[in-house]
C-alpha cells in the first residue's frame, strides 16, 4: 500500500509550483485530478523550447507538462460560469487536499479560496503557493522564480562580486517550494487525522529560498557578509582537498572533503596512489578558507 492511497488531490495550478506539488502527492499514491482551462489548458502544454531546445515529445506530448503532470487526471472546466464553479466545489466535497497557485485574488473571485471551500468541506487541507507569501507589503503581488531568487540574492550566492548575477539553476524556486508544499499537506493531512479539522497551509519562494541560504543569511545577519562575499571561485578551493580542480584534459572536478581535515587528507593521498603529497609542504597546513569579514563589520578572520 502507498502511503497516500485513498487521499484524493484536486490540482486547481498552472506552471510548476502548484502541479509539482500536487504531483510528487500522486507519486506517494494520492488520486490527483487536475482541473483546466477549456481549449488551452495549463500553459505548460504549449511551451515550445527551453534555452533554445524543442519540448515537444510528439504532437501532443510537451515535456514541460509532462515533467510536473505524471499520475494525474485531467478535466477541462470553465470557471467563468457558475456551472463550472459547481462542478469544483462537488469535487471538493468528496476530496481531501486543493493545491493551488494561482494568485489568491484570483480565488477568492471566483470562491475557490480556503474560507469559500471549507463550507463544502471543513476536512479539506488548502494548500497554497505563492511568490511572496500571505503577508507584507508584496503579498498578493505577481512573482516567479526569477523574481524570488533575484529578490533574496540568491543570484548573487553564485556570483563572483564583479560578476554579474544569475540563476542557481532555473526553476530552483519553483522545485524548492513545490517540495515544500508537497510536504506541508502530508503534515496537515496527519494533524487532520489526529484533530479532526483541516486547514490552510501556504508556502512562498521567497521564504524556501531564504531557508536554502540559511546558512549566508545566519552569515549576513550577524557578521554583516554580502551573498558574493562568501562565494569560493573556482581557483580558490575551500582546502586544498576540498573544491573545484582543472584537470590536464581541460576538464574540472570537485572534490568534496571540507570537514575531513588530515585524515581526510591522507585517505585521498592514498586512494590516488601519490603518498608523497602528505610530505609537500603545500599541503601540510589545513586550510579553511574562511572570508574576509567587511571593515565595517566586527574583526576579520584570517585564512588559515
Amino acid at each position: 500500500m502507498m502511503l497516500l492511497e485513498g487521499v484524493r488531490v484536486i490540482d486547481w495550478g498552472i506552471g510548476q509550483v502548484g502541479p509539482y506539488a500536487a504531483m510528487l502527492l500522486g507519486d506517494l499514491g494520492a488520486e490527483v485530478i487536475k482541473v483546466e482551462p477549456p481549449q488551452t489548458g495549463d500553459y505548460m502544454r504549449n511551451l515550445d523550447n527551453f534555452l533554445g531546445c524543442s519540448l515537444w515529445l510528439a504532437e501532443d506530448h510537451n515535456i514541460a507538462f509532462e515533467a510536473f503532470n505524471r499520475n494525474k487526471k485531467s478535466v477541462a472546466v470553465d470557471l467563468s460560469t457558475e456551472a463550472g464553479r459547481q462542478i469544483v466545489r462537488d469535487l471538493v466535497k468528496e476530496s481531501d487536499v486543493f493545491v493551488s497557485n494561482y494568485r489568491m485574488q484570483a480565488a477568492v473571485k471566483l470562491g475557490l479560496d480556503y474560507e469559500s471551500l471549507k463550507q463544502t468541506n471543513p476536512r479539506l487541507i488548502f494548500a497554497h503557493s505563492s511568490c511572496y507569501g500571505p503577508e507584507g507589503p508584496d503579498a498578493g503581488k505577481r512573482g516567479d522564480d526569477p523574481t524570488a531568487q533575484g529578490r533574496i540574492g540568491m543570484m548573487t550566492s553564485c556570483s563572483e562580486p564583479t560578476d554579474r548575477p544569475h540563476f542557481v539553476a532555473p526553476g530552483a524556486g519553483d522545485a524548492i517550494a513545490s517540495m515544500m508544499l508537497a510536504s506541508a499537506v502530508q503534515g496537515a493531512l496527519y494533524a487532520r487525522e489526529k484533530y479532526g479539522v483541516g486547514q490552510q497551509v501556504t508556502v512562498s519562494q521567497v521564504s524556501v529560498l531564504m531557508a536554502l541560504l540559511r546558512f549566508q543569511m545566519m552569515m549576513a545577519f550577524f557578521h554583516g557578509y554580502k551573498n558574493s562575499e562568501m562565494v569560493m571561485p573556482p581557483e580558490d578551493p575551500m582546502t586544498a582537498h576540498s573544491g573545484w580542480f582543472r584537470c590536464q584534459d581541460d576538464k574540472w572536478v570537485f572534490m568534496s572533503a571540507a570537514w575531513t581535515g588530515e585524515a581526510g587528507w591522507r585517505e585521498i593521498c592514498q586512494r590516488l596512489g601519490q603518498p608523497q603529497l602528505l610530505e609537500d609542504p603545500r599541503f601540510t597546513t589545513f586550510r579553511t578558507g574562511s572570508p574576509t569579514a567587511p571593515s565595517s563589520g566586527p574583526s576579520s578572520t584570517p585564512r588559515c
